[in-house]
């Protein structure tokens, strides 16, 4: 992640982590009389607090900065911002105290709220443990049952209220509240940060989103369905990308879930495709919805067809799928077609969910430039090995996608075949 796109996420980092806090931070230490050992733990409380208001920015998933860095490296950033802010958040707690109640309970509630907002999203709402272990994964699969991801997206929204805890802690203390320019400023800061996820998730929500039509929709499989949307003539996204849905008039989630455009944009700009594979409430509720169902879309978002426009060498473009992963890759395959060598590796999960088998075979049969190898189950290492080139594996520019588990796999095969990490992009299916 930070190899694909350095300058981007160092600057995006070294802004959060250091530039963002300097104010406040200057600002309490050239005002308030204390020991040198007190203001560093203020200091690393302020930071804490910031890095809490920069994970609220965040979370409305700023379109400008994904073009930058990318939502999965966005939402890495966000992660690891929580857990630098609990860390921090510890060290705050554990080295001060205060005899004043009002400030002693909030401080505590916060605290209290930080730890268990951090571990359940840990857990619940990204991959860091249930990609990577096995139990954890089959953990979290069962207290899904109760554990909803539209009940995950309420809990999260608690840290709400642990910021406003640490808000009213810093007020409580009376040698701070009254240093004016630093209360100013961090006032300033706190409505700012919430005013813009207020604004973002009210008013551009409610005014600003892309109006859609479903105008089509088909079964490729049992468990695979098909849907065309209407969007507005002059709507624009590239190959690859994905967008946040939802369908308002249903009576499925009012919350909005992301999904992969199929379709290429110049094929036909104002049609967007989605292939939707039923795993949860809301996907499985999708195949029911008639034509004629008033969409609304968030976005586009994705890095991948920038990534292929800022390489300026002829390497080849290996688009490798796992299950309903193809997605993204089918609608850069079609975009791509004609200009640049591309490898198509798609594994399906069985034979009847090979729904796009036919078109791959029939892009690779007319266009001299297009590989395919497709089937049913994983790809061995040792397939890989026969149906790499070696031109592929010293390098190709890889874009894979599927479920977190399995693509992390084929990664580490990938990277034992030789392939480095820098040119390995991926889009990981993981909520």
């Amino acid at each position: 992640m930070f190899k694909n796109h350095p300058r981007a996420l160092y600057v995006t980092w070294l802004v959060i982590l250091l530039a963002l806090p300097f104010p406040l931070i200057f600002l309490l230490n050239t005002s308030l009389v204390d020991t040198t050992v007190n203001l560093l733990l203020y200091d690393i409380g302020i930071m804490a607090y910031v890095w809490w208001l920069a994970i609220v920015y965040l979370s409305t998933r700023p379109q400008w900065l994904d073009r930058l860095i990318g939502l999965p490296a966005m939402y890495f950033v966000h992660g690891m911002l929580g857990v630098l802010a609990l860390i921090g958040a510890f060290v705050h707690q554990q080295f001060l105290f205060s005899m004043h109640w009002e400030i002693s309970i909030t401080g505590q509630w916060a605290w209290y709220l930080a730890i268990f907002g951090t571990a359940y999203a840990s857990f619940f709402m990204s991959g860091w443990f249930v990609d990577r272990l096995p139990v954890a994964r089959r953990l979290k699969n069962r207290l899904q049952v109760f554990f909803k991801h539209e009940l995950s997206l309420w809990i999260h929204r608690l840290n709400f209220v642990m910021i406003f805890l640490i808000w009213l802690h810093v007020h409580f203390i009376n040698r701070i509240a009254i240093l004016s320019p630093f209360m100013m400023l961090f006032d300033l800061y706190t409505i700012y940060f919430v005013g813009t996820y207020v604004y973002y998730k009210y008013v551009v929500e409610t005014e600003e989103l892309i109006q859609g039509k479903l105008i089509g929709t088909s079964a490729l499989s049992p468990t695979v369905q098909e849907l065309k949307i209407q969007v507005p003539d002059d709507h624009v996204y590239q190959a690859g990308d994905f967008y946040f849905l939802r369908f308002p008039d249903a009576a499925i989630s009012q919350d909005m879930h992301p999904f992969s455009v199929a379709s290429a944009p110049s094929k036909d700009g104002s049609t967007v495709t989605f292939i939707i594979q039923g795993l949860g409430d809301f996907t499985k509720a999708v195949p029911q919805l008639p034509v004629g169902t008033r969409v609304e879309l968030e976005g586009p978002f994705g890095r991948f067809a920038p990534i292929i426009a800022e390489d300026q060498t002829d390497a080849p473009i290996i688009l490798y799928g796992l299950g309903s992963g193809i997605a993204p890759l089918k609608s850069l395959s079609e975009e791509l077609v004609g200009k640049r060598n591309l490898h198509i590796i798609w594994s399906a999960k069985s034979e009847e969910e090979r729904y796009f088998d036919q078109d791959f075979r029939e892009l690779s049969q007319w266009n001299p430039e297009v590989r395919y190898d497709g089937k049913a189950h994983r790809f061995t290492e040792e397939e890989l090995v026969t149906i790499l080139s070696p031109e592929e594996i010293a390098r190709g520019l890889f874009f894979i996608v599927g479920s977190a588990p399995a693509l992390l796999m084929v990664e580490e095969t990938l990277k034992g075949l030789g392939v480095a990490r820098g040119r390995l992009h991926d889009e990981r299916l993981t909520m």
